[in-house]
This record gives structure tokens, C-alpha cells and sequence, in this order.
């Protein structure tokens, strides 16, 4: 995420901030959408398989 914050972030990959609060915080296990959707925002592999880089 760098220097944004995680509104921003949950904001620009259209996911909920207080799920992505929780991944973050260690509370709990983020699910495929997720991850998927924080892949397509980031456009960066955050589970293997879907980008090339």
C-alpha cells in the first residue's frame, strides 16, 4: 500500500475497508475476492498465478 491509507486503498480496489482492515490487522484470512480484487488494483501477484511479472 505504500503511503496510502487503507481507505484509499479499500476505496481504489472497491473492497471493504474494514474486511481489509481486519487482513491487515492479523484478525483474519482474506478470501479470493479479495485478494483478487487488491491484485487487479495493485496490478501486482499476491497469490500465485494470475499475473505474470
Amino acid at each position: 500500500m505504500g503511503e496510502a491509507s487503507v481507505r484509499s486503498t479499500a476505496i481504489g480496489a472497491e473492497v471493504d475497508r474494514n474486511s481489509l482492515r481486519m487482513v491487515l490487522d492479523g484478525e483474519t484470512w482474506p478470501d479470493a475476492k479479495l485478494v483478487a480484487k487488491l491484485e487487479l488494483h495493485f496490478k501486482r501477484t499476491l497469490w500465485p498465478g494470475y499475473f505474470e511479472e
